[in-house]
């Protein structure tokens, strides 16, 4: 599903990717800023007819998906990092230090996926359907104000090439102290 305004660009990108069948496009000014509440909506009605909805684990798809398994009346499962059955997942937990399995019963399936833990597919070769669909979910619970973007003379954190992060805290005892460290580098080919 691609739901925006004027998203018809986005559809048709989405309607080349390789294995998509069908691609439903909900283009509506109440879509415009993507916000939690129109977005829930629209899925839960666009979803009635699927097992297993799904998107990926981002700031946009963290928002509305706790929404939707709301509205659905089932648990959300969050982040997954690999599909074992149609119903049993596996994510990370204990900030990734171990993988949880984790298997659902309810009749349909609310999930947050981890893009980088999956193998890229093609963004060409398809042939999908592309399905408009009038749907129009705008509950008048949040309006957008304005949208200002800061320029800044550092680099934005998700597109730096090279992220250091250090953490100093102020020892509680003459003898002890902390100090930490990590540099952390994109694979290349924007991996990651």
């Amino acid at each position: 599903m691609v739901a925006g305004k004027d998203c018809g660009g986005a559809a048709e990108a989405a309607s080349k990717i390789e294995g998509v069948s069908k691609v439903l496009s909900a283009d509506d000014e109440a879509y415009d800023h993507s916000t939690a509440e129109n977005i829930a909506g629209l899925v839960v009605e666009l979803g009635e007819k699927y097992s297993h909805i799904m998107t990926p684990t981002t700031t946009s798809g963290k928002n509305f998906m706790p929404r939707v398994a709301a509205l659905l009346d089932v648990q959300q499962i969050s982040d997954i990092s690999e599909v074992i059955s149609e119903d049993t997942f596996e994510r990370p937990i204990y900030a990734g230090n171990a993988i949880a399995t984790v298997q659902s019963t309810d009749e349909t399936k609310v999930l947050t996926v981890r893009g980088t833990a999956f193998d890229a597919v093609s963004d060409h070769g398809g042939n999908a359907e592309i399905e408009v669909v009038g749907v129009k979910h705008d509950t008048g619970l949040t309006v957008w104000n304005n949208e200002e973007i800061v320029k800044q003379d550092r680099p934005e954190l998700t597109s730096a090439s090279v992220l250091s992060l250090i953490h100093i805290s102020e020892p509680t005892r003459p003898e002890r102290s902390a100090c930490s460290g990590v540099s952390v580098k994109k694979k290349k080919g924007g991996g990651g």
